[in-house]
């Protein structure tokens, strides 16, 4: 069985649920678990992860048919021609997520009374509500697809490789961050302190 891309797509779509899961828990807590912005993104998730795993079918039966045996190695003769828009539903979700924590990210520093320094401000605002993890995801998955598209076939591994380790390091990152900061006090907090695990945080 030569279904390469399909397994590969069904393992990494599987490890990206959990990073977009972190992901999604850190805009409803900047909405405060709201139920107009928890529903409805999450319905969004349920969908695109479940059309991405139609995706990985489809790929496992077009290759199912295209795999050939050549001096006892397995080889598929042909690829599907549209692979590349395979993480683009994941793109648009993460698109909706750095959207939403942008515009609470705007509201955040519209409320701040002293704006002199706003490029600073603007800066920490973006920082605390952790908008730059957003972003790093959602160029991750459109670098892929761009280079899925039109960069030579040889080069569509580094984009699979890419959505594999970036995103889960930058939402491991922001699960850090965020019980570093609701954890300060408790004493998970100190005990990691004590690990320096959160030291450069």
């Amino acid at each position: 069985m030569c279904s390469v891309n399909a397994f590969f797509g069904v393992i990494a779509l599987l490890l990206v649920a959990n990073i977009q899961m972190i992901l999604q828990h850190r805009v409803y807590a900047l909405y405060a678990y709201d139920k107009r912005i928890v529903v409805p993104v999450s319905v969004l998730f349920i969908v695109i992860f479940s059309t991405m795993m139609v995706m990985a079918v489809v790929v496992y039966l077009y290759e199912k048919d295209q795999e050939a045996k050549i001096f006892g190695a397995c080889c598929l003769l042909g690829s599907i021609d549209w692979l590349y828009l395979f993480w683009v539903p994941m793109m648009g979700l993460d698109f909706v997520l750095v959207a939403l924590s942008v515009y609470k990210s705007l509201q955040h520093y519209l409320r701040v009374p002293d704006k002199t320094w706003s490029g600073a401000r603007l800066m920490r605002t973006i920082a605390r509500d952790s908008v730059l993890y957003f972003i790093c995801n959602f160029l991750v998955y459109l670098f892929s697809t761009l280079l899925g598209k039109f960069g030579p076939s040889v080069y569509y591994q580094l984009g699979a490789i890419t959505i594999t380790v970036v995103p889960p390091v930058s939402a491991n990152h922001l699960l850090i961050k965020c019980m570093t900061l609701h954890t300060a006090d408790n004493p998970l907090g100190r005990w990691l302190r004590r690990l320096k695990l959160l030291r450069n945080l």
